[in-house]
């Protein structure tokens, strides 16, 4: 765990064991590892980018993933947290896709900043963290 988006959770430092899962066992609540996509800004709006190949697929070249620990707040079919209260009827979490966010929003890159992450882009559920 690097940084400061899943405090009091997690800290900095810690280590977590993971359970590979695929996402549709993926219940509101669980702490995921799941690759942040790099923003592609174009004109105003930034576009999430991940690697080339969904995990577990081929390896990417070494550096070219970025993995991140965040709480799963709404699956597929789920409103969306982080949307404008003035809409009047609210976004759903699209099929196949997680909502994810840190516990300590002032930290954290997460859903807030690039959607709804699709679920071939997780590695799996955190099961404990480990005291080594």
């Amino acid at each position: 765990m690097s940084g400061d988006s899943m405090a009091p959770a997690l800290h900095d430092g810690d280590r977590v064991l993971v359970k590979r899962l695929p996402c549709r066992h993926v219940r509101n609540g669980d702490v995921v590892v799941v690759e942040s996509p790099t923003t592609v800004v174009q004109g105003e709006l930034a576009e999430p980018h991940w690697s080339t190949s969904p995990p577990p697929g081929p390896p990417d070249p070494p550096g070219t993933r970025n993995w991140i620990i965040k709480r799963v707040s709404a699956t597929a079919g789920d409103e969306m947290p982080s949307c404008d209260p003035g809409l009047a009827e609210k976004p759903a979490v699209p099929p196949g896709h997680l909502f994810v966010l840190g516990d300590n929003p002032a930290a954290s890159f997460d859903s807030r900043h690039f959607g709804p992450l699709p679920g071939s882009r997780m590695l799996g559920v955190v099961v404990r963290k480990l005291h080594l």
